[in-house]
């Protein structure tokens, strides 16, 4: 049995270069962890978004199915299993509808709003054909108008329903701005009103007068001193 000392055998993984080893990235600084940090809220953003997509076309397509059970109905409403149908259809979609965000809310009222007008359109030009063969039928004209009522509203209802969401987020972002607003200044009220309680029983606690006289704060005078404070704490790091 013979054995060979001059093989040579290298061991190691694809993409290496002979003679290199072959480092794991990471990257360090603070620029790089800035970058990493930012990445982190953009794929949250988009996560979101994604998570939103899904609640808008779910809604959407609950809507359409709504109004294909509603048409079923209506169209014998003497049978009760389609009356069911429709009901909780539309129990399927006010739900989904609630999940969204309020200006997506007019987007999904829009879709489903055309939908809905094409459709009875669809229904009323089929109408229109037996009423063209007999056009004494009073039932078929009844028919034809009721149909041709509901492809307009549907219509008009459809073409505001994006602005009218646009326009109720709009206001429902600054009532959010405003209680934001109100919430902070009564918070700061509340603290400064309590350094007024704490200061004013050191003070007394101490004996502190003036010409003979307690010396008592209020709450404007704590708050003008702490509104100094900040502004000389400011000024300070300009300072060395």
């Amino acid at each position: 049995m013979s054995y060979y000392n001059d093989e040579l055998y290298h061991h190691g993984v694809l993409g290496m270069k002979w003679g290199r080893r072959k480092n794991n990235y990471s990257s360090t600084g603070v620029r790089s962890a800035a970058a990493r940090i930012q990445n982190a809220k953009i794929d949250k953003s988009f996560k979101e978004w994604q998570e939103n997509a899904k609640k808008r076309d779910n809604a959407i397509e609950l809507g359409k199915k709504t109004i294909d059970a509603k048409r079923a109905y209506e169209s014998n409403k003497s049978d009760k299993g389609l009356k069911s149908t429709y009901k909780q259809a539309n129990k399927d979609y006010k739900k989904a509808f609630r999940s969204n965000t309020t200006y997506r809310k007019g987007a999904i009222k829009q879709e489903v709003g055309q939908y809905a007008s094409r459709k009875y359109l669809s229904d009323a030009k089929k109408v229109k054909k037996q009423l063209d063969q007999d056009p004494s039928n009073r039932d078929l004209q009844k028919q034809y108008n009721r149909l041709m009522s509901k492809h307009d509203v549907e219509r008009a209802n459809a073409r505001r329903a994006a602005e009218v969401g646009a326009n109720r987020s709009r206001k429902k972002a600054a009532f959010k701005r405003g209680m934001t607003v109100s919430i902070k200044a009564a918070a700061t009220t509340a603290v400064v009103a309590a350094g007024t309680v704490a200061v004013n029983t050191a003070l007394k606690k101490h004996n502190v007068t003036l010409n003979g006289n307690p010396v008592y704060l209020n709450t404007e005078t704590v708050r003008k001193y702490t509104d100094i404070s900040k502004k000389i704490a400011g000024y300070g790091k300009y300072f060395y």
